[in-house]
């Protein structure tokens, strides 16, 4: 599959990656497409939304902490927390 697809057909693959639970560079390689551009298609398609925050004291404990080493920051993953939205929001955060 080439590269120079258009927009619909961008914005398909990336819907089909998001669905697909492989890695951008596995979906990629099975797809005949570039890395570079899947992940471009995938940057334009991702829009910067907040979620609404509550603070619990004390916090429930977390059946995961990952630590960004680039900032530090930790994300506290709750038990039971759907794999598929964890992977996206780390793709998004690193």
């Amino acid at each position: 599959m080439p590269n120079h697809l258009t927009l619909p057909e961008q914005q398909a693959l990336v819907a089909q990656w998001r669905a697909s639970g492989l890695t951008m560079f596995q979906f990629a390689k099975q797809h005949g497409v570039s890395l570079t551009n899947l992940h471009r298609w995938q940057a334009r398609e991702t829009k910067l939304t907040f979620a609404r925050v509550e603070l619990v004291n004390p916090p429930p404990k977390p059946a995961l902490v990952v630590e960004l080493a680039h900032t530090g920051h930790r994300v506290y993953v709750p038990p039971g927390f759907d794999a598929a939205e964890l992977r996206r929001l780390m793709e998004a955060l690193c």
